[in-house]
């Protein structure tokens, strides 16, 4: 049996070996494994092997982290490829069927998403897209922010 002075604490990093991407990359890691609730800076601190303060450095809280987690998913995981050929039925359905297997993958993500907005680029990537199928579905300005709110309130409330 091995005395506690044979055990050695867990390895941390090397200063200024953390980045801003490999944060995000073990986030998500967690969060698609065990969903938002197991996503705290403790956690992420020791999944990467560092001190809360060097998370710190580059994540300013965890809503900042939790934007980030949004973003990543949206910029990298919602909008499919090939959205922008076909008929622009097939191509919302797309769209909802690429979010609806996104955000069921993520446990919590809808939670978050009801009490909270995302702004970052991956976001608004999505919502150009949502908006450019619905131009293409011929309609106006106001038809497609109409029709945007119902596709947007509908598409996470089914998962």
């Amino acid at each position: 049996m091995a005395s506690s002075a044979d055990q050695q604490p867990p390895r941390r990093r090397a200063w200024g070996s953390l980045s801003q991407a490999q944060i995000v990359s073990v986030a998500l890691e967690i969060a698609r494994a065990e969903g938002m609730e197991a996503l705290t800076i403790r956690r992420l601190a020791a999944d990467l092997g560092a001190s809360r303060m060097a998370l710190y450095r580059h994540v300013a809280d965890k809503d900042a982290l939790v934007d980030l987690v949004m973003n990543a998913i949206a910029e990298h995981d919602l909008v499919p490829p090939g959205i922008d050929e076909g008929p622009w039925p097939h191509r919302l359905r797309l769209l909802a069927a690429a979010m609806r297997r996104q955000l069921a993958a993520y446990p919590g993500m809808v939670d978050v998403l009801m009490t909270r907005a995302n702004h970052g680029p991956g976001a608004l990537h999505l919502v150009e897209t949502i908006l450019e199928i619905l131009a293409d579905a011929g309609l106006d300005e106001r038809q497609a922010a109409g029709h945007y709110m119902i596709f947007i309130d509908l598409v996470p409330g089914r998962v």
